[in-house]
């Protein structure tokens, strides 16, 4: 050993279990927001596979689909109902959508249903409760404290 602290724990080349030819670390781009997900959802009892969703998609916009979710039930009893197809740039997104709120796709003879992703975090950011007028809260107020409302 040199006496140089900072490389004592270095591992020789010859006993390391790392590919040298392996292609340099490129880390997914998993933190993408909602702009660049779709919804997907599948007819019951013809769920598509991830790769039959990722092919259809690659198909249209080559090289741009970065991940495809499709939810596995528990125990594999039911078919997948849904899923969320995740891609590269936000532009892609748009494109499959345009203006609609719902767009359909036959994909290998299976109905594949489109929508922009809503994460639950975002829903959860709104109020989940409508407003109440004021004169509610009050009459709902006397109610609490046993009045009937004459005493006012």
């Amino acid at each position: 050993m040199n006496g140089n602290a900072s490389t004592s724990n270095v591992v020789p080349w010859e006993e390391s279990v790392l590919n040298p030819d392996a292609p340099a670390f490129q880390p997914a781009h998993s933190d993408h927001s909602d702009d660049h997900s779709l919804f997907l959802t599948f007819s019951n009892g013809f769920p598509l596979s991830e790769d039959q969703v990722f092919n259809f998609f690659d198909s249209m916009y080559k090289g741009l689909v970065e991940k495809v979710y499709v939810h596995k039930p528990r125990a594999g009893v039911k078919p997948s109902l849904f899923g969320r197809i995740v891609f590269k740039r936000a532009l892609i997104p748009n494109l499959v959508m345009g203006a609609k709120e719902k767009v359909s796709f036959s994909v290998e003879g299976r109905a594949l249903c489109c929508r922009r992703f809503d994460s639950k975090k975002s829903k959860n950011a709104e109020p989940s409760v409508a407003p109440v007028a004021d004169e509610d809260i009050g009459s709902t107020r006397r109610r609490e404290a046993g009045s009937d409302g004459d005493d006012e």
